[in-house]
Formats: C-alpha cells, sequence, structure tokens
C-alpha cells in the first residue's frame, strides 16, 4: 500500500477549541498549507509581512508531504495577506487575547485516501478497521516525533539528563538531517571524526553556529555547557519531547508484550511499532510521559516504566536538569487507545493502479478526526501492520 502518493491524498484541518473574537491584540489566520512544512512557511511569512519571527505562533507542526490547513497569530494587525507563493495562502479568522498554541486547538480533522492495497492487504485490513471503530487504535507517538533522533547517536536529550555534555554538543554539531547538502554532510562527518580536535574543526566551519561554538570550544576546550544553553528553548524542548516520546512508545511496547493476545509490527524510526488485539488488551486508559515529577497510579505501568530505567541506568530524579533551564521535562497523561469519532471508510478501485501495473490494487478512503496530539499516521499503521 502507499500513503501519501499525492499531496491531495492526505488532508488535514485543525480544529480550533476556542472561538475567535472580533477585535484582540493578536491576528488569527488560517494558514492553507501544499508540500510546505509550518517551520518554512512561518518563516517565510515573517519576511514577508515584516514581522519578527517571535510575534509568530501556532499550534503544531503539518506534515509537509500533505494538504494542511492549521491556525497561527500574529502579534498586532496583518495588513496584506497576499504571500506570494503558490505553497501556502493566508485567510482571516478573526482575533484572540492570546497567542495561538497547542492548547487551543481541539483536534484535527483528516482525510486520507491510501493507493495500491492488494487484495491480500484488504482482507487484512477490513476487520481491523471495523476493530478500531469500536475499539480505537495503540496512540503511540509516530515518526513525525522523532525527528532529532539520531540512529548512531541516539538522542541529545538523553545525553543532557546522563550529563554527557560532550556527547551533547557533539550531537548538536554533527547530527545528519535529511535537509543535508553533501557539503553539509561532508562537514559534519568531518567533526565527528575529528571531535576534540577544535582548531581543525573550526577550519572547516561554515554556519554561523559552528564558527561560534568552536571558537568557544578552541579558547575554553571543556565548555560545553555554555554551549547547551544556547539551544533555542522551543528547539530544546522538542529534543525534550522526542526522548519522552520514546520511553512512552517503549512502555506501550512492553504492556502490549504482557498482556495482548496476539501481536502485528510496522517498523518505525526509533523502534517497530508493536499492536494486540485492543479488544482483550487489559490495560490502563492512560501512561505518562516521563519527568522527575511523574507520579503512576496503576503499578503494572510503575513496574513497566521501572524495568526500562533500570535497563538503561537511569532515575526519574536525573530528569530534573539543574543546570539547564531554557526547557524543562514536563509529565502529560497520555491515552493508550484513541478512538477517532466520525469515521467512516469506503474501498474502491485506485484510479493510479493501471499506471503501475497493479490493475487489481484498490484505494481505502478514510475520514475522521482525532483529538490534538494523535497521529492519524498510526491508526493506518495498525490497519496494515504485518500479521
Amino acid at each position: 500500500m502507499k500513503i501519501k502518493a499525492r499531496p491531495e491524498d492526505f488532508v488535514v484541518e485543525e480544529i480550533l477549541g476556542i472561538a475567535p473574537k472580533d477585535n484582540g491584540p493578536y491576528t488569527l489566520l488560517r494558514l492553507i498549507k501544499r508540500q510546505c512544512n509550518t517551520v518554512d512557511a512561518v518563516q517565510h511569512l515573517a519576511t514577508h509581512i515584516r514581522k519578527p519571527l517571535w510575534t509568530i505562533a501556532y499550534g503544531g507542526r503539518k506534515d509537509k508531504h500533505a494538504c494542511a490547513a492549521q491556525f497561527i497569530t500574529v502579534k498586532g494587525p496583518v495588513t496584506s495577506l497576499n504571500t506570494k507563493t503558490p505553497k501556502f495562502r493566508l485567510e482571516p479568522a478573526g482575533y484572540l487575547d492570546r497567542p495561538m498554541g497547542p492548547d487551543l486547538i481541539a483536534g484535527n480533522k483528516f482525510h486520507i485516501v491510501i493507493r495500491n492495497i492488494s487484495p491480500d492487504e484488504k482482507e487484512r485490513a477490513m476487520p481491523r478497521i471495523e476493530a478500531i471503530l469500536h475499539h480505537g487504535f495503540f496512540n503511540y507517538f509516530d515518526d513525525q516525533r522523532f525527528g532529532p533522533f539520531d540512529p548512531v547517536q541516539g538522542f541529545l536529550a538523553e545525553k543532557i539528563v546522563r550529563k554527557h555534555f560532550n556527547g551533547a554538543v557533539k550531537f548538536y554539531l554533527t547530527r545528519r538531517v535529511s535537509e543535508d547538502k553533501k557539503e553539509d554532510a561532508r562537514r559534519k562527518e568531518f567533526f565527528f571524526e575529528n571531535w576534540g580536535q577544535w582548531e581543525e574543526c573550526l577550519h572547516e566551519a561554515s554556519s554561523h553556529t559552528e564558527q561560534e561554538w568552536l571558537s568557544h570550544l578552541c579558547k575554553r576546550p571543556r565548555d560545553f555547557l555554555t554551549l547547551l544553553r544556547k539551544i533555542p528553548a522551543d528547539e530544546l524542548a522538542f529534543h525534550f519531547a522526542s526522548f519522552q516520546a520514546f520511553l512512552w512508545n517503549e512502555v506501550l511496547r512492553r504492556l502490549l508484550q504482557r498482556t495482548a493476545s496476539t501481536l502485528g509490527s510496522y517498523p518505525g524510526l526509533a523502534g517497530d511499532y508493536l499492536f494486540g488485539d485492543a479488544e482483550r488488551a487489559e490495560m490502563a486508559g492512560v501512561i505518562p510521559t516521563i519527568s522527575s515529577k511523574m507520579r503512576i497510579a496503576d503499578p503494572v505501568i510503575a513496574d513497566t516504566y521501572r524495568g526500562l530505567l533500570q535497563e538503561k541506568n537511569l532515575k526519574t530524579a536525573d530528569f530534573n536538569l539543574t543546570k539547564i533551564r531554557q526547557a524543562y521535562f514536563k509529565s502529560i497523561h497520555r491515552a493508550v487507545r484513541i478512538t477517532p469519532e466520525n469515521m467512516t471508510y469506503a474501498f474502491g478501485a485506485d484510479e493510479t493502479a493501471r499506471q503501475s501495473g497493479a490493475e487489481q490494487a484498490e484505494k481505502l478512503t478514510l475520514d475522521f478526526t482525532l483529538p490534538r496530539g494523535s497521529y492519524a499516521t498510526m491508526l493506518i499503521k495498525q490497519v496494515f501492520a504485518d500479521a
């Protein structure tokens, strides 16, 4: 099967959880974008309307490979909505008394077309969809949350929790990302292989951050903490959230292995997703994300977290950061299962199948609504997981 074969095959529309006002200090706009991620769109908008980037706020990052509509706020008035780019446009939506944030999102409405479904995949998918309609799907954090994960170096946040500040700075300057050009990748590889040879690394530095950080290390070779304090708060918070999500997912995997009667799997960036029989899985309603102040009422979940942390030689107290203050670990309770609202589905002929030589393939059209923080892609992965 194929998802996001076309941008219009994956449509997400943000649902605002508050009524806009007729006037106010923050202009509320509806950002409608296609093949453009939220961060790039906001940066372009800031330049176009000549506003500092910090004056623009949004509640969540929407997928680049999709058609998405979301709400943003701009502090003060916005005189022109002409963005001069085909990738996104803006619509007026009123005003708010505060900036847009995740807490103002009530949920997301999805329209998804999954293509190139084989007869065997359809046969497996139909009872799973019916089960999700009645019992929900397992609410893992999906791969979108693991952008900061590095297959070689792991998580920056874990290095900070372990007070491995040298490794955290190395991670920050050498982690490879998909947007890297060939020269960026070569330079990062040089830093990785020659870490500690600050003069040599500085000679290869190109970006402002590389030059600033490596110049600092030439003068103060062991002062890694000062550099980590320079990471922007929202960026560091995303790294922390990624590591929290990884641990949360691992707890859910282990609980399913203990309680579920059958398990399917789907590969993921930071570990496979396991799916059990939702009807038979006897599990608590929520699992908290980790922090030093995390409270767990369910003894099975507490025991699972305890075993996981012992394996990693960590304690909850390690998540109370005293030397880095621009971001912190905050515990939230996340539902184990989510039942989509107003869900409908239909199989039909895939009009693109003939082009790919798969005349028997079908498409599946899904419409549903999810609360904020849950991933439509995870619902799809549970439907099409390996048996």
